[in-house]
């Protein structure tokens, strides 16, 4: 007897739309908005992003509401079936910030969520793994800019980083696009992006990877491998490197803008 039937992740353009409207019908909680503008990022900023908080209740009627409005939960990672029932159910697994990781097309193919309380790690992915048609999470290069193509792209570790990197440069006056990987290790992740690059023509990628790669080991590693295959594939690769006191590109940003302030 099978014990766990896995769904086969649904395609982009499902997920999108499933997750769009989970989003549309959830709210960010106060203090979870107040943590963001201590971020750097505006009121404005934060309900564009449309980041939201995880619901502690309320399940059933959310699940409810996606079906009627003809979203698709198969293959769709945070939702699987009541194994007794065949009932869709929304696999809410720890509280925190629900993140979009958005690809290329602004469509989200994933979402992460910030914890409220880490353990190992700060973040994980809304997924159903290891339930009952259930699907594992699938997160892709996540990017932050406006709608032209840009001529070079800042490569940083997070989906929210990116996020408050890229909010944080247009309001110092110098926009830039950011591309986050969830985790600086995904090596997949940035073939892929790679590859995505590659097909609109974009050949420069300045790397701004947090400073702690100057102490940890591994990051220092996954810096160096993502500067060498960017390389043999053809890409012009920039590290920048500054004051380690500011630990991520974002935190570095703030302090310009409260510098400015």
């Amino acid at each position: 007897v099978i014990v766990t039937s896995e769904a086969d992740l649904a395609p982009a353009q499902i997920r999108d739309k499933t997750y769009s409207c989970l989003l549309s019908l959830l709210s960010l909680g106060s203090l979870h908005r107040e943590s963001l503008l201590r971020r750097g990022l505006s009121n404005e900023d934060i309900d564009q992003l449309g980041y939201r908080t995880t619901p502690a209740v309320r399940h059933g009627r959310i699940v409810g509401e996606l079906l009627d409005r003809g979203c698709k939960l198969e293959g769709v990672p945070g939702f699987y079936r009541d194994k007794d029932s065949g009932v869709w159910k929304l696999d809410i697994r720890a509280s925190g910030i629900m993140i979009p990781d958005r690809n290329w097309y602004g469509q989200i193919e994933a979402i992460q969520i910030r914890l409220d309380n880490p353990r190992k790690s700060k973040f994980n992915n809304l997924t159903s793994v290891d339930r009952y048609y259930g699907t594992s999470a699938a997160c892709c290069p996540h990017y932050a800019g406006s709608d032209d193509t840009p001529d070079t792209i800042f490569l940083t570790e997070g989906v929210m980083k990116a996020d408050v990197a890229h909010r944080l440069s247009c309001e110092l006056g110098k926009p830039r696009h950011f591309v986050g990987l969830t985790g600086v290790g995904n090596i997949n992740q940035f073939r892929r992006l790679l590859d995505e690059l590659d097909a609109v023509n974009l050949k420069r990628i300045v790397v701004a990877f947090d400073m702690d790669a100057l102490v940890n080991e591994n990051v220092r590693k996954a810096r160096e491998r993502v500067l060498q295959e960017g390389a043999d594939a053809g890409f012009e690769m920039t590290p920048i490197s500054w004051d380690p006191k500011y630990k991520g590109i974002d935190d570095l940003l703030l302090s310009f803008k409260q510098n400015i302030q």
